[in-house]
């Protein structure tokens, strides 16, 4: 009799754990720290020098991309790029989708030239992306009526307001070169942290 309870509780946890091995994974979100905490609803801009390459032509911007979280699912829904010639950078295909996927485990810094960041640090897919180029680049990326999937890399805050999130990305958009400038990166005017 025993015998038998214990082989139907092993069955039993055998199937549990099958059944949880087998549920997809639970999508990660976003919260935005505020003054009474964090929140799953909000809104935080990233900032910094970006370049853009185009058959050996560079561009050097500074980008300012903001971000609306809610109930813990981000989106772009505004950038902008100024200094030197840049004005004639114009973001196309707005709102972008912007979701963290999943711890990344790999080294710090995640992309050659950036610079070292706080881990944990979370993949983060930015989507839906398309950027034409002004003189003297005169493109569009990665085409006039296409969109590409940036892969990016974001550091956790688990320190509320006291620290400021970094945002680094080295990107191909069809012919065209996107990345954080060697180094540097784009801060987070609030904290975030993935959950």
């Amino acid at each position: 009799m025993a015998m038998s309870a214990l082989k139907r509780i092993t069955v039993t946890a055998l199937a549990l754990l099958a059944f949880q091995a087998a549920a997809p994974a639970r999508a990660a979100s976003l919260e935005v720290w505020s003054v009474s905490g964090w929140s799953q609803f909000g809104s935080v801009d990233f900032e910094g020098p970006v370049q853009f390459s185009y058959i050996g032509l560079k561009k050097y911007c500074n980008m300012r991309m903001s971000l609306w979280i809610v109930n813990g699912s981000a989106t772009v829904v505004s950038a902008s790029f100024t200094g030197g010639d840049c004005s004639s950078v114009v973001p196309q295909a707005l709102p972008w989708s912007f979701y963290p996927l999943w711890p990344y485990p790999g080294s710090t810094p995640p992309i050659t030239g950036a610079p070292v960041m706080t881990p944990p640090l979370y993949s983060v897919n930015i989507s839906g992306v398309r950027i034409a180029l002004g003189p003297p680049l005169n493109v569009t990326c990665p085409s006039t009526t296409g969109t590409a999937t940036m892969a990016a890399y974001l550091d956790h805050d688990s320190f509320g307001s006291f620290y400021n999130n970094r945002l680094v990305f080295d990107a191909t958009l069809g012919p065209c070169r996107f990345q954080t400038d060697f180094a540097r990166e784009l801060r987070a005017s609030a904290p975030l942290r993935v959950i």
